[in-house]
Protein backbone atom coordinates (compact mmCIF):
# COMPACT_ATOMS: atom_id res chain seq x y z
CA UNK A 1 0.00 0.00 0.00
CA UNK A 2 3.01 2.29 0.43
CA UNK A 3 3.16 3.06 -3.29
CA UNK A 4 -0.50 4.18 -3.27
CA UNK A 5 0.05 6.34 -0.19
CA UNK A 6 2.87 8.13 -2.01
CA UNK A 7 0.68 8.51 -5.08
CA UNK A 8 -2.12 9.92 -2.93
CA UNK A 9 0.23 12.45 -1.36
CA UNK A 10 1.24 13.74 -4.82
CA UNK A 11 -2.37 13.84 -6.04
CA UNK A 12 -3.49 15.66 -2.88
CA UNK A 13 -0.88 18.38 -3.48
CA UNK A 14 -1.95 18.73 -7.10
CA UNK A 15 -5.63 18.98 -6.14
CA UNK A 16 -4.86 21.65 -3.56
CA UNK A 17 -3.51 23.75 -6.42
CA UNK A 18 -6.08 22.65 -9.04
CA UNK A 19 -9.16 21.28 -7.20
CA UNK A 20 -11.11 20.74 -10.44
CA UNK A 21 -8.47 18.77 -12.32
CA UNK A 22 -10.54 15.87 -13.72
CA UNK A 23 -7.46 13.73 -14.43
CA UNK A 24 -6.15 14.03 -10.85
CA UNK A 25 -9.60 13.35 -9.40
CA UNK A 26 -9.93 10.26 -11.60
CA UNK A 27 -6.56 8.84 -10.56
CA UNK A 28 -7.06 9.62 -6.88
CA UNK A 29 -10.50 8.00 -7.07
CA UNK A 30 -8.86 4.96 -8.66
CA UNK A 31 -6.23 4.81 -5.91
CA UNK A 32 -8.87 5.01 -3.21
CA UNK A 33 -10.77 2.16 -4.93
CA UNK A 34 -7.70 -0.11 -4.93
CA UNK A 35 -7.21 0.71 -1.23
CA UNK A 36 -10.86 -0.30 -0.56
CA UNK A 37 -11.71 3.28 0.47
CA UNK A 38 -14.84 3.22 -1.70
CA UNK A 39 -16.76 6.25 -0.43
CA UNK A 40 -13.73 8.50 -0.90
CA UNK A 41 -13.22 6.91 -4.30
CA UNK A 42 -16.82 7.62 -5.31
CA UNK A 43 -16.63 11.23 -4.11
CA UNK A 44 -13.63 11.89 -6.39
CA UNK A 45 -15.06 9.97 -9.35
CA UNK A 46 -18.40 11.79 -9.05
CA UNK A 47 -16.63 15.14 -9.14
CA UNK A 48 -14.47 14.08 -12.08
CA UNK A 49 -17.58 13.02 -14.03
CA UNK A 50 -19.26 16.35 -13.31
CA UNK A 51 -16.33 17.94 -15.16
CA UNK A 52 -15.97 15.25 -17.88
CA UNK A 53 -19.29 13.33 -18.00
CA UNK A 54 -18.35 11.16 -21.00
CA UNK A 55 -14.93 9.94 -19.86
CA UNK A 56 -15.18 6.16 -20.37
CA UNK A 57 -12.33 5.23 -18.01
CA UNK A 58 -13.89 7.21 -15.14
CA UNK A 59 -17.27 5.60 -15.76
CA UNK A 60 -15.58 2.17 -15.72
CA UNK A 61 -13.79 2.95 -12.48
CA UNK A 62 -16.94 4.25 -10.78
CA UNK A 63 -18.90 1.26 -12.06
CA UNK A 64 -16.39 -1.05 -10.40
CA UNK A 65 -16.53 0.96 -7.14
CA UNK A 66 -20.34 0.75 -7.14
CA UNK A 67 -20.11 -3.01 -7.70
CA UNK A 68 -17.70 -3.43 -4.77
CA UNK A 69 -20.18 -1.61 -2.49
CA UNK A 70 -23.14 -3.74 -3.60
CA UNK A 71 -24.79 -1.02 -5.72
CA UNK A 72 -25.14 -3.25 -8.74
CA UNK A 73 -27.78 -1.18 -10.56
CA UNK A 74 -25.57 1.93 -10.54
CA UNK A 75 -22.55 -0.20 -11.43
CA UNK A 76 -24.28 -1.57 -14.54
CA UNK A 77 -25.53 1.88 -15.49
CA UNK A 78 -21.98 3.26 -15.51
CA UNK A 79 -20.51 0.24 -17.28
CA UNK A 80 -23.21 0.41 -19.97
CA UNK A 81 -22.48 4.10 -20.53
CA UNK A 82 -18.76 3.40 -20.80
CA UNK A 83 -19.46 0.63 -23.35
CA UNK A 84 -21.59 3.00 -25.43
CA UNK A 85 -18.42 5.14 -25.72
CA UNK A 86 -15.93 2.23 -26.03
CA UNK A 87 -17.97 -0.83 -27.13
CA UNK A 88 -15.10 -3.33 -27.14
CA UNK A 89 -13.36 -2.47 -23.90
CA UNK A 90 -12.46 -5.85 -22.36
CA UNK A 91 -12.33 -4.59 -18.76
CA UNK A 92 -15.78 -3.00 -18.97
CA UNK A 93 -17.25 -6.13 -20.59
CA UNK A 94 -15.73 -8.32 -17.88
CA UNK A 95 -16.92 -6.08 -15.04
CA UNK A 96 -20.38 -5.80 -16.57
CA UNK A 97 -20.74 -9.57 -16.59
CA UNK A 98 -19.82 -9.69 -12.90
CA UNK A 99 -22.20 -6.83 -12.01
CA UNK A 100 -25.02 -8.50 -13.96
CA UNK A 101 -24.56 -11.75 -12.05
CA UNK A 102 -24.78 -9.86 -8.76
CA UNK A 103 -27.81 -7.88 -9.95
CA UNK A 104 -29.60 -11.12 -10.84
CA UNK A 105 -29.07 -12.33 -7.27
CA UNK A 106 -30.35 -9.00 -5.95
CA UNK A 107 -33.53 -9.28 -8.05
CA UNK A 108 -34.17 -12.78 -6.73
CA UNK A 109 -34.49 -11.15 -3.29
CA UNK A 110 -36.43 -8.05 -4.47
CA UNK A 111 -38.03 -8.90 -7.85
CA UNK A 112 -40.02 -5.63 -8.07
CA UNK A 113 -37.11 -3.19 -7.87
CA UNK A 114 -38.02 -1.03 -10.88
CA UNK A 115 -34.66 0.73 -11.10
CA UNK A 116 -32.76 -2.57 -11.06
CA UNK A 117 -35.10 -4.09 -13.65
CA UNK A 118 -34.69 -1.07 -15.94
CA UNK A 119 -30.88 -1.23 -15.73
CA UNK A 120 -30.90 -4.98 -16.37
CA UNK A 121 -33.28 -4.48 -19.30
CA UNK A 122 -30.93 -1.88 -20.77
CA UNK A 123 -27.98 -4.23 -20.21
CA UNK A 124 -29.71 -7.14 -21.94
CA UNK A 125 -30.53 -4.88 -24.89
CA UNK A 126 -26.88 -3.87 -25.25
CA UNK A 127 -25.97 -7.58 -25.16
CA UNK A 128 -28.54 -8.25 -27.97
CA UNK A 129 -30.65 -10.34 -25.57
CA UNK A 130 -33.84 -8.58 -26.69
CA UNK A 131 -36.50 -10.93 -25.32
CA UNK A 132 -34.96 -10.79 -21.84
CA UNK A 133 -34.68 -7.01 -22.18
CA UNK A 134 -38.38 -6.74 -23.07
CA UNK A 135 -39.41 -8.96 -20.16
CA UNK A 136 -37.65 -6.64 -17.71
CA UNK A 137 -38.87 -3.41 -19.33
CA UNK A 138 -42.46 -4.69 -19.49
CA UNK A 139 -42.33 -5.43 -15.78
CA UNK A 140 -40.99 -1.94 -15.03
CA UNK A 141 -43.90 -0.36 -16.93
CA UNK A 142 -46.33 -2.45 -14.89
CA UNK A 143 -44.77 -0.97 -11.74
CA UNK A 144 -44.18 2.58 -13.07
CA UNK A 145 -46.83 3.33 -15.68
CA UNK A 146 -45.67 5.83 -18.35
CA UNK A 147 -42.09 6.04 -17.07
CA UNK A 148 -40.40 8.08 -19.81
CA UNK A 149 -36.94 6.47 -19.58
CA UNK A 150 -38.40 2.96 -19.74
CA UNK A 151 -40.67 3.82 -22.68
CA UNK A 152 -37.60 5.11 -24.51
CA UNK A 153 -35.63 1.92 -23.78
CA UNK A 154 -38.48 -0.38 -24.77
CA UNK A 155 -39.19 1.61 -27.93
CA UNK A 156 -35.53 1.32 -28.94
CA UNK A 157 -35.55 -2.42 -28.14
CA UNK A 158 -38.63 -3.00 -30.32
CA UNK A 159 -36.88 -1.09 -33.10
CA UNK A 160 -33.84 -3.39 -32.90
CA UNK A 161 -36.21 -6.36 -33.20
CA UNK A 162 -37.84 -4.79 -36.31
CA UNK A 163 -41.12 -4.55 -34.40
CA UNK A 164 -41.67 -1.07 -35.76
CA UNK A 165 -45.31 -0.64 -34.81
CA UNK A 166 -44.64 -1.54 -31.17
CA UNK A 167 -41.60 0.74 -31.21
CA UNK A 168 -43.67 3.58 -32.62
CA UNK A 169 -46.38 3.17 -29.97
CA UNK A 170 -43.81 3.57 -27.19
CA UNK A 171 -42.01 6.46 -28.87
CA UNK A 172 -45.27 8.30 -29.59
CA UNK A 173 -46.39 7.85 -26.00
CA UNK A 174 -43.04 9.11 -24.76
CA UNK A 175 -43.23 12.16 -27.05
CA UNK A 176 -46.67 12.98 -25.67
CA UNK A 177 -45.10 13.07 -22.20
CA UNK A 178 -41.85 14.76 -23.29
CA UNK A 179 -42.29 16.34 -26.76
CA UNK A 180 -38.62 17.34 -27.02
CA UNK A 181 -37.09 14.08 -25.79
CA UNK A 182 -33.94 13.87 -27.93
CA UNK A 183 -33.53 10.10 -27.53
CA UNK A 184 -37.11 9.40 -28.62
CA UNK A 185 -36.82 11.72 -31.62
CA UNK A 186 -33.56 10.01 -32.64
CA UNK A 187 -35.07 6.54 -32.26
CA UNK A 188 -38.08 7.55 -34.33
CA UNK A 189 -35.74 8.74 -37.08
CA UNK A 190 -33.98 5.36 -36.94
CA UNK A 191 -37.30 3.52 -37.28
CA UNK A 192 -38.11 5.74 -40.25
CA UNK A 193 -34.72 4.99 -41.85
CA UNK A 194 -35.33 1.24 -41.47
CA UNK A 195 -38.78 1.56 -43.04
CA UNK A 196 -37.33 3.53 -45.95
CA UNK A 197 -34.84 0.72 -46.63
CA UNK A 198 -37.60 -1.88 -46.34
CA UNK A 199 -39.81 0.01 -48.82
CA UNK A 200 -36.94 0.37 -51.29
CA UNK A 201 -36.81 -3.43 -51.40
CA UNK A 202 -40.59 -3.97 -51.30
CA UNK A 203 -42.38 -0.70 -52.21
CA UNK A 204 -45.87 -2.23 -51.86
CA UNK A 205 -45.50 -3.60 -48.33
CA UNK A 206 -48.80 -2.49 -46.81
CA UNK A 207 -47.70 -2.70 -43.17
CA UNK A 208 -44.55 -0.65 -43.76
CA UNK A 209 -46.51 1.98 -45.69
CA UNK A 210 -49.06 2.26 -42.87
CA UNK A 211 -46.43 2.64 -40.15
CA UNK A 212 -44.33 5.11 -42.16
CA UNK A 213 -47.46 7.13 -42.90
CA UNK A 214 -48.19 7.29 -39.19
CA UNK A 215 -44.62 8.39 -38.41
CA UNK A 216 -44.82 11.15 -41.02
CA UNK A 217 -48.08 12.28 -39.43
CA UNK A 218 -46.44 12.46 -36.00
CA UNK A 219 -43.62 14.52 -37.53
CA UNK A 220 -46.15 16.93 -39.11
CA UNK A 221 -45.00 15.84 -42.58
CA UNK A 222 -48.60 15.52 -43.74
CA UNK A 223 -48.11 15.41 -47.51
CA UNK A 224 -45.65 12.51 -47.20
CA UNK A 225 -48.03 10.80 -44.79
CA UNK A 226 -50.88 11.17 -47.29
CA UNK A 227 -48.71 9.81 -50.12
CA UNK A 228 -48.02 6.60 -48.15
CA UNK A 229 -51.62 6.20 -47.00
CA UNK A 230 -52.97 6.83 -50.51
CA UNK A 231 -50.67 4.14 -51.91
CA UNK A 232 -51.69 1.73 -49.16
CA UNK A 233 -55.40 2.34 -49.86
CA UNK A 234 -54.82 1.68 -53.57
CA UNK A 235 -53.47 -1.74 -52.54
CA UNK A 236 -56.17 -2.35 -49.90
CA UNK A 237 -59.13 0.07 -50.16
CA UNK A 238 -60.84 -1.39 -47.08
CA UNK A 239 -57.96 -1.08 -44.62
CA UNK A 240 -59.76 0.46 -41.64
CA UNK A 241 -56.56 1.59 -39.91
CA UNK A 242 -55.31 3.35 -43.04
CA UNK A 243 -58.67 5.05 -43.57
CA UNK A 244 -58.68 6.24 -39.97
CA UNK A 245 -55.09 7.50 -40.16
CA UNK A 246 -55.73 9.29 -43.44
CA UNK A 247 -58.86 10.85 -41.95
CA UNK A 248 -56.78 12.18 -39.07
CA UNK A 249 -54.13 13.49 -41.47
CA UNK A 250 -56.75 15.29 -43.59
CA UNK A 251 -58.06 16.93 -40.43
CA UNK A 252 -54.58 18.15 -39.55
CA UNK A 253 -54.44 20.08 -42.84
CA UNK A 254 -58.01 21.40 -42.35
CA UNK A 255 -59.58 19.19 -45.04
CA UNK A 256 -62.57 18.34 -42.86
CA UNK A 257 -64.88 16.92 -45.54
CA UNK A 258 -62.20 14.49 -46.72
CA UNK A 259 -61.46 13.62 -43.09
CA UNK A 260 -65.12 12.90 -42.39
CA UNK A 261 -65.44 10.76 -45.52
CA UNK A 262 -62.50 8.53 -44.53
CA UNK A 263 -63.63 8.21 -40.92
CA UNK A 264 -67.16 7.29 -42.06
CA UNK A 265 -65.73 4.51 -44.27
CA UNK A 266 -63.52 3.29 -41.44
CA UNK A 267 -66.54 3.09 -39.12
CA UNK A 268 -68.57 1.22 -41.72
CA UNK A 269 -65.87 -1.48 -41.53
CA UNK A 270 -65.36 -1.28 -37.73
CA UNK A 271 -68.47 0.42 -36.26
CA UNK A 272 -67.32 0.09 -32.65
CA UNK A 273 -63.76 1.30 -33.02
CA UNK A 274 -63.39 3.76 -30.12
CA UNK A 275 -60.43 5.58 -31.71
CA UNK A 276 -62.27 6.13 -35.00
CA UNK A 277 -65.35 7.39 -33.12
CA UNK A 278 -63.21 9.76 -31.09
CA UNK A 279 -61.47 11.12 -34.18
CA UNK A 280 -64.74 11.57 -36.06
CA UNK A 281 -66.07 13.40 -33.00
CA UNK A 282 -63.12 15.78 -33.20
CA UNK A 283 -63.64 16.33 -36.93
CA UNK A 284 -67.32 17.10 -36.33
CA UNK A 285 -66.32 19.63 -33.69
CA UNK A 286 -63.88 21.32 -36.09
CA UNK A 287 -66.81 21.56 -38.53
CA UNK A 288 -68.90 23.10 -35.69
CA UNK A 289 -71.27 20.12 -35.76
CA UNK A 290 -71.29 19.91 -32.00
CA UNK A 291 -74.25 17.57 -31.51
CA UNK A 292 -72.76 14.98 -33.89
CA UNK A 293 -69.40 15.42 -32.16
CA UNK A 294 -70.94 14.77 -28.76
CA UNK A 295 -72.76 11.64 -29.98
CA UNK A 296 -69.52 10.10 -31.28
CA UNK A 297 -67.52 11.00 -28.19
CA UNK A 298 -70.21 9.61 -25.90
CA UNK A 299 -70.17 6.34 -27.83
CA UNK A 300 -66.37 6.23 -27.75
CA UNK A 301 -66.49 6.63 -23.96
CA UNK A 302 -69.10 3.89 -23.64
CA UNK A 303 -66.56 1.56 -25.25
CA UNK A 304 -63.56 2.94 -23.33
CA UNK A 305 -64.85 4.86 -20.29
CA UNK A 306 -61.39 5.78 -18.99
CA UNK A 307 -59.92 7.07 -22.25
CA UNK A 308 -58.10 10.28 -21.37
CA UNK A 309 -58.12 11.35 -25.04
CA UNK A 310 -61.89 10.92 -25.39
CA UNK A 311 -62.58 12.70 -22.08
CA UNK A 312 -60.37 15.56 -23.19
CA UNK A 313 -62.15 15.89 -26.54
CA UNK A 314 -65.63 15.60 -25.01
CA UNK A 315 -64.70 18.23 -22.44
CA UNK A 316 -63.68 20.51 -25.30
CA UNK A 317 -66.91 19.83 -27.21
CA UNK A 318 -69.06 20.44 -24.12
CA UNK A 319 -67.22 23.70 -23.60
CA UNK A 320 -67.94 24.77 -27.19
CA UNK A 321 -71.63 23.98 -26.60
CA UNK A 322 -71.67 26.12 -23.43
CA UNK A 323 -72.28 22.95 -21.40
CA UNK A 324 -69.87 24.15 -18.75
CA UNK A 325 -70.97 21.86 -15.95
CA UNK A 326 -70.54 18.78 -18.20
CA UNK A 327 -67.18 20.09 -19.40
CA UNK A 328 -66.03 20.53 -15.83
CA UNK A 329 -67.14 16.99 -14.92
CA UNK A 330 -64.97 15.66 -17.77
CA UNK A 331 -62.11 17.83 -16.53
CA UNK A 332 -62.50 16.41 -13.02
CA UNK A 333 -62.42 12.82 -14.26
CA UNK A 334 -59.48 13.58 -16.53
CA UNK A 335 -57.54 15.12 -13.66
CA UNK A 336 -58.14 11.97 -11.66
CA UNK A 337 -56.93 9.66 -14.48
CA UNK A 338 -54.09 11.78 -15.90
CA UNK A 339 -53.17 14.83 -13.79
CA UNK A 340 -50.67 15.99 -16.44
CA UNK A 341 -52.94 15.64 -19.46
CA UNK A 342 -52.65 18.51 -21.99
CA UNK A 343 -56.38 19.38 -21.70
CA UNK A 344 -56.17 19.70 -17.93
CA UNK A 345 -53.07 21.84 -18.39
CA UNK A 346 -55.02 24.13 -20.70
CA UNK A 347 -57.70 24.82 -18.10
CA UNK A 348 -55.56 24.27 -15.25
CA UNK A 349 -51.85 24.19 -15.29
CA UNK A 350 -52.68 24.79 -12.30
CA UNK A 351 -54.78 23.12 -10.22
CA UNK A 352 -54.32 20.07 -8.10
CA UNK A 353 -56.80 17.19 -8.19
CA UNK A 354 -58.03 16.70 -4.62
CA UNK A 355 -59.73 13.33 -3.93
CA UNK A 356 -63.11 14.03 -2.33
CA UNK A 357 -62.44 11.49 0.41
CA UNK A 358 -59.57 13.72 1.59
CA UNK A 359 -62.13 16.36 2.62
CA UNK A 360 -63.77 15.79 6.00
CA UNK A 361 -66.54 17.44 8.06
CA UNK A 362 -68.20 19.28 5.19
CA UNK A 363 -70.31 22.11 6.65
CA UNK A 364 -72.61 24.61 4.95
CA UNK A 365 -71.49 28.22 5.45
CA UNK A 366 -73.73 30.24 3.16
CA UNK A 367 -74.26 31.64 -0.31
CA UNK A 368 -71.22 33.38 -1.78
CA UNK A 369 -70.78 35.53 -4.83
CA UNK A 370 -70.11 32.51 -7.05
CA UNK A 371 -72.17 29.74 -5.46
CA UNK A 372 -72.89 27.72 -2.36
CA UNK A 373 -70.03 27.76 0.14
CA UNK A 374 -68.96 25.01 2.53
CA UNK A 375 -66.03 24.52 4.85
CA UNK A 376 -64.12 21.26 5.20
CA UNK A 377 -61.01 19.85 6.84
CA UNK A 378 -58.16 19.00 4.43
CA UNK A 379 -54.61 17.76 4.99
CA UNK A 380 -53.12 21.24 4.62
CA UNK A 381 -55.60 23.20 6.70
CA UNK A 382 -59.20 24.34 6.51
CA UNK A 383 -60.10 25.35 2.95
CA UNK A 384 -63.30 26.82 1.68
CA UNK A 385 -65.22 25.01 -1.05
CA UNK A 386 -67.33 26.67 -3.73
CA UNK A 387 -69.92 24.48 -5.37
CA UNK A 388 -69.53 25.04 -9.08
CA UNK A 389 -72.45 23.05 -10.37
CA UNK A 390 -75.02 25.50 -8.96
CA UNK A 391 -73.53 28.59 -10.57
CA UNK A 392 -75.66 30.48 -13.06
CA UNK A 393 -74.38 30.14 -16.62
CA UNK A 394 -72.54 33.43 -16.84
CA UNK A 395 -70.60 32.66 -13.68
CA UNK A 396 -70.02 29.04 -14.61
CA UNK A 397 -68.58 30.15 -17.92
CA UNK A 398 -66.36 32.67 -16.20
CA UNK A 399 -65.24 30.19 -13.58
CA UNK A 400 -64.30 27.48 -16.06
CA UNK A 401 -62.41 29.88 -18.30
CA UNK A 402 -60.57 31.34 -15.32
CA UNK A 403 -59.25 28.12 -13.79
CA UNK A 404 -55.72 28.67 -15.05
CA UNK A 405 -55.65 32.49 -14.75
CA UNK A 406 -57.04 32.30 -11.21
CA UNK A 407 -54.23 29.96 -10.26
CA UNK A 408 -51.80 32.55 -11.54
CA UNK A 409 -53.49 35.10 -9.28
CA UNK A 410 -52.78 33.02 -6.17
CA UNK A 411 -51.53 35.32 -3.49
CA UNK A 412 -54.45 37.70 -3.89
CA UNK A 413 -55.82 37.03 -0.43
CA UNK A 414 -57.00 33.43 -0.83
CA UNK A 415 -54.94 30.48 -2.06
CA UNK A 416 -56.66 28.37 -4.72
CA UNK A 417 -55.89 24.74 -3.86
CA UNK A 418 -57.57 22.81 -6.67
CA UNK A 419 -60.78 21.05 -7.65
CA UNK A 420 -62.60 17.95 -6.48
CA UNK A 421 -65.75 15.99 -7.25
CA UNK A 422 -68.35 14.43 -4.98
CA UNK A 423 -68.34 10.78 -6.05
CA UNK A 424 -71.99 10.27 -5.06
CA UNK A 425 -73.59 13.39 -6.56
CA UNK A 426 -70.99 14.04 -9.34
CA UNK A 427 -70.93 17.69 -8.18
CA UNK A 428 -67.71 19.55 -9.00
CA UNK A 429 -66.24 21.90 -6.42
CA UNK A 430 -63.37 24.37 -6.23
CA UNK A 431 -61.24 24.31 -3.09
CA UNK A 432 -59.98 27.60 -1.65
CA UNK A 433 -58.18 28.69 1.47
CA UNK A 434 -60.65 29.21 4.30
CA UNK A 435 -61.38 32.91 4.93
CA UNK A 436 -61.90 32.55 8.66
CA UNK A 437 -62.06 36.23 9.57
CA UNK A 438 -65.56 36.69 8.21
CA UNK A 439 -66.92 39.62 6.19
CA UNK A 440 -65.65 43.20 6.24
CA UNK A 441 -68.89 44.20 7.98
CA UNK A 442 -68.31 41.73 10.84
CA UNK A 443 -64.63 42.67 11.07
CA UNK A 444 -65.42 46.38 11.42
CA UNK A 445 -68.18 45.71 13.97
CA UNK A 446 -65.60 44.03 16.23
CA UNK A 447 -62.49 46.09 15.49
CA UNK A 448 -63.47 49.57 14.27
CA UNK A 449 -62.58 51.35 17.53
CA UNK A 450 -59.06 49.83 17.36
CA UNK A 451 -58.42 51.16 13.85
CA UNK A 452 -56.70 54.51 13.31
CA UNK A 453 -56.43 56.12 9.89
CA UNK A 454 -53.00 54.61 9.31
CA UNK A 455 -54.48 51.12 9.68
CA UNK A 456 -57.49 52.01 7.54
CA UNK A 457 -55.26 53.28 4.75
CA UNK A 458 -53.08 50.16 5.02
CA UNK A 459 -56.18 47.95 4.51
CA UNK A 460 -57.33 50.06 1.56
CA UNK A 461 -53.88 49.90 -0.07
CA UNK A 462 -53.87 46.08 0.26
CA UNK A 463 -57.36 45.81 -1.27
CA UNK A 464 -56.45 48.26 -4.06
CA UNK A 465 -53.23 46.39 -4.88
CA UNK A 466 -55.06 43.07 -5.13
CA UNK A 467 -57.77 44.56 -7.35
CA UNK A 468 -55.13 46.21 -9.54
CA UNK A 469 -53.41 42.84 -10.05
CA UNK A 470 -56.71 41.25 -11.06
CA UNK A 471 -57.41 44.09 -13.52
CA UNK A 472 -53.86 43.98 -14.89
CA UNK A 473 -54.43 40.31 -15.71
CA UNK A 474 -57.49 41.32 -17.74
CA UNK A 475 -60.22 40.16 -15.34
CA UNK A 476 -62.85 41.61 -13.03
CA UNK A 477 -63.69 40.73 -9.44
CA UNK A 478 -67.51 40.94 -9.83
CA UNK A 479 -68.33 39.30 -6.49
CA UNK A 480 -72.12 39.73 -6.27
CA UNK A 481 -75.16 37.49 -5.92
CA UNK A 482 -77.77 36.47 -8.47
CA UNK A 483 -81.38 35.75 -7.65
CA UNK A 484 -81.86 32.28 -9.12
CA UNK A 485 -85.49 32.74 -10.18
CA UNK A 486 -85.21 36.15 -11.85
CA UNK A 487 -81.52 36.80 -12.38
CA UNK A 488 -81.82 40.14 -10.54
CA UNK A 489 -79.01 41.44 -8.33
CA UNK A 490 -79.71 41.24 -4.60
CA UNK A 491 -77.93 40.51 -1.30
CA UNK A 492 -74.88 42.79 -1.15
CA UNK A 493 -76.73 45.54 -3.01
CA UNK A 494 -74.87 48.42 -1.30
CA UNK A 495 -71.67 47.49 -3.15
CA UNK A 496 -73.22 47.16 -6.62
CA UNK A 497 -72.64 49.82 -9.29
CA UNK A 498 -75.78 51.53 -10.66
CA UNK A 499 -75.21 50.26 -14.22
CA UNK A 500 -75.33 46.67 -12.93
CA UNK A 501 -78.59 47.36 -11.09
CA UNK A 502 -79.95 48.46 -14.47
CA UNK A 503 -78.94 45.18 -16.14
CA UNK A 504 -75.50 46.16 -17.45
CA UNK A 505 -72.43 43.94 -17.55
CA UNK A 506 -69.81 43.92 -14.83
CA UNK A 507 -66.61 45.72 -15.80
CA UNK A 508 -63.43 46.94 -14.21
CA UNK A 509 -65.21 50.27 -13.72
CA UNK A 510 -67.94 48.58 -11.68
CA UNK A 511 -65.18 47.05 -9.53
CA UNK A 512 -63.80 50.55 -8.89
CA UNK A 513 -67.29 51.69 -7.80
CA UNK A 514 -67.42 48.79 -5.31
CA UNK A 515 -63.97 49.78 -4.02
CA UNK A 516 -65.27 53.29 -3.40
CA UNK A 517 -68.14 51.88 -1.32
CA UNK A 518 -65.63 49.87 0.73
CA UNK A 519 -63.68 53.09 1.32
CA UNK A 520 -66.82 54.68 2.72
CA UNK A 521 -67.45 51.68 4.97
CA UNK A 522 -63.89 51.76 6.35
CA UNK A 523 -64.26 55.49 6.91
CA UNK A 524 -67.46 55.31 8.98
CA UNK A 525 -67.39 51.77 10.37
CA UNK A 526 -71.01 51.38 9.27
CA UNK A 527 -72.49 49.31 6.51
CA UNK A 528 -73.21 51.39 3.39
CA UNK A 529 -76.79 52.73 3.32
CA UNK A 530 -77.12 51.77 6.99
CA UNK A 531 -80.81 51.95 7.97
CA UNK A 532 -82.14 51.31 4.44
CA UNK A 533 -83.98 48.16 3.41
CA UNK A 534 -82.08 46.35 0.71
CA UNK A 535 -84.95 46.25 -1.76
CA UNK A 536 -86.09 47.67 -5.08
CA UNK A 537 -86.53 51.08 -3.46
CA UNK A 538 -82.86 51.29 -2.51
CA UNK A 539 -81.88 50.11 -5.99
CA UNK A 540 -83.88 52.96 -7.55
CA UNK A 541 -82.35 55.51 -5.16
CA UNK A 542 -78.82 54.31 -6.01
CA UNK A 543 -79.59 54.65 -9.73
CA UNK A 544 -80.79 58.20 -9.04
CA UNK A 545 -77.49 59.09 -7.39
CA UNK A 546 -77.77 58.12 -3.72
CA UNK A 547 -74.33 57.38 -2.23
CA UNK A 548 -73.07 56.57 1.28
CA UNK A 549 -71.33 59.30 3.24
CA UNK A 550 -67.71 59.45 4.43
CA UNK A 551 -66.57 60.17 7.96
Amino acid sequence: MGRYEESLADLNKLLEIKPNNAWALRYRGGAYRIMNRYEESLADLNKSLEIEPNEASTLRCRGDAYCMTGRYEKSLDDLNKSLEIEPNNAEALRNRKKALENLNKSLEINPNNAFALRIRGKTYRMMNRYEESLADLNKVLEIELNNAETLSLRGATYGMMNRYEDSLLDLNKLLEIEPNNAEALKNREEVLADLNKSLEINPNNAESLRIRGEIYNMMNRYEESLADLNKLLEINPNNADALRNRGVTYRMINKYNESLSDLNKSLEIEPNNAEALRNRGVTYRMMKKYNESLLDLNKSLEIGPNSAEALSERGETNHKMNRYRESLIDLCKLLEIEPNNEFTSRYGNLIEWIPFEKLDKLQFIGEGGFGTIFSAIWLDGKPIIKKIYKLVNSHARLRLKLLAPLKKLNGLGLEIYGITQNAETQECLMVFQYANKGSLYKYLASNFNKLDWENKLMHLIEISDELARIHKSGYVHCDFHKLASKGDIYGVMPYIAPELLQGGKYTQASDIYSLGIIMAELSTGKRPFYGYSFDIGLALDICKGLRPGFS
